[in-house]
């Protein structure tokens, strides 16, 4: 099924009082992730709605929302069947759905934000397989609650700036000692609250957060040699294992494959 990001934001920032009226709807589908609350309406009701709450509205649905207090949400236009993705995973349209922080659905908009305005190769598909994983995950919070360590707001925060920086700069030879005293935690502690916000611990993120980066050095043409000197290995061969037990499969084969 063909979907298309048509328009992206994230952690979109509006003044306490703004307010959106469509009474007629909207020609796309409008995903939308409140992270403060907000007065929502839909289906002829107004519903207060706490952060983390998680809507697709479908072509046609009204819809609006008030924020009493400054607002910031993510939002998605799309196109598509995204009526059919959704029930794919258990999911509905113009269906509230409440998510916990720990689901990543904030992480991957950012990312389909980069990419959308990036127009890299295969965007198209790269934004389709993000929208699985988006909503596997919201299926995931709403059919399996999970007991999870209680993290402040203000440390998740911190910890999603940090892991801003660290897609932003793979090369840099994070460790978790670095990454806890960055958050005034312990490194057990960062690792309870890191997998509570993020779903991955804090090695095993580091570890795919460059296997993901050297994936698209290679696939841009880039040598073995180059992208384990790019991304800060120790060494080529440290690269090559770790590549092969992340995909299966080296990265000379993975580029001679085209990924």
């Amino acid at each position: 099924m063909e979907i298309s990001v048509n328009r992206v934001r994230h952690r979109w920032a509006e003044p306490a009082g703004f307010s959106l009226n469509r009474p007629e709807g909207s020609t796309e589908y409008i995903l939308l992730h409140f992270l403060t609350p907000v007065q929502l309406a839909f289906g002829g009701r107004v519903l207060p709605v706490e952060k983390g709450a998680f809507i697709v509205f479908a072509p046609g649905t009204p819809h609006g929302f008030v924020a009493e207090e400054a607002l910031f949400h993510d939002w998605l236009h799309i196109s598509g069947d995204m009526d059919g993705l959704m029930k794919q995973y258990g999911l509905e349209p113009d269906t509230l759905y409440q998510v916990s922080q720990t689901a990543g659905i904030s992480d991957i908009i950012a990312f389909l934000e980069n990419e959308f305005f990036a127009q890299r190769p295969y965007w198209s598909e790269l934004s389709q397989a993000k929208l699985h994983e988006m909503l596997i995950r919201v299926s995931h919070c709403v059919n399996t609650p999970q007991m999870q360590p209680n993290v402040r707001y203000e440390t998740a925060e911190h910890l999603r700036e940090i892991r801003t920086r660290i897609l932003s700069s793979p090369w840099h030879s994070w460790s978790i000692p670095e990454l806890a005293q960055a958050v005034n935690l312990s490194q057990s502690r960062l690792h309870a609250v890191y997998k509570a916000v993020f779903g991955i611990s804090p090695r095993h993120d580091l570890i795919l957060i460059r296997i993901e980066k050297a994936k698209m050095l290679l696939q841009s043409g880039a040598t073995v040699a180059s992208v384990s000197e790019q991304l800060g290995y120790s060494s080529v061969y440290h690269f090559i294992r770790q590549f092969k037990q992340v995909t299966g499969t080296t990265p000379k084969q993975y580029a001679k494959n085209g990924g």
